[in-house]
């Protein structure tokens, strides 16, 4: 009599019914990969685009005078650095041994060449002024790549979008309030530049291509 053994799985390896059904993620991009920029908001895009355009304009021209002003403070203070050093060696050389009447009147031209340049150098402020325009060109640089940043990500609300904003104007409020004046000619060409610039960050936009040039 043969005996019919029933074997039973252990209870840990008997599959259990599935319980749970796939849940779609919820995230920045639309079933096709791309990021979604809603049509509701192409007016906050616009607004972007152009604080963009703005910053991108300031940062240059601020460059651009802090390097003219670089300029001139090296054309004032190379003079003034060497005048010195002549008036001073040869203040010296009159002290030591003595010396004919033209050399000492060359020595006080000098001397007051160089105190001349030296007070032009002060009055100018030249190179102070490319020191502030230089950290505001920095100042608006970081402020542009923010909005690049803000326009390159979609799929925000409108809400965090409004609040996002209002922390740009803030900030390009207090670059603005910070910074020295820009000289006309240097804003006037980097505006002529700036106007039709459609910034690479903004390219996914669906009206980018409307709103390139």
């Amino acid at each position: 009599m043969t005996i019919q053994q029933t074997i039973r799985p252990h209870p840990a390896l008997v599959p259990l019914p599935c319980l749970c059904q796939p849940v779609e993620m919820e995230d920045d991009q639309g079933r096709d990969g791309h990021v979604q920029y809603l049509p509701e908001d192409a007016d906050l895009r616009i607004l972007l685009l152009q604080w963009y355009r703005r910053a991108r304009q300031a940062q240059l021209a601020h460059g651009d005078a802090a390097n003219r002003y670089g300029v001139r403070a090296r054309r004032l203070g190379i003079p003034v650095v060497v005048l010195s050093a002549l008036v001073g060696t040869s203040v010296f050389a009159t002290l030591t041994q003595q010396v004919a009447p033209w050399l000492r009147i060359i020595t006080g031209l000098l001397s007051i060449t160089a105190a001349v340049l030296a007070a032009l150098q002060t009055f100018f402020r030249s190179s102070d002024l490319s020191s502030e325009h230089r950290i505001a060109s920095r100042d608006f640089g970081a402020l542009r790549r923010h909005i690049g940043q803000l326009g390159a990500v979609g799929g925000k609300s409108r809400e965090v979008l409004l609040e996002t904003l209002d922390e740009i104007r803030k900030r390009y409020d207090e670059a603005s309030g910070a910074s020295p004046n820009i000289p006309e000619e240097l804003l006037a060409r980097r505006r002529a530049g700036t106007t039709e610039y459609f910034p690479p960050e903004f390219s996914l936009w669906p009206e980018g291509e409307r709103l390139r040039g």
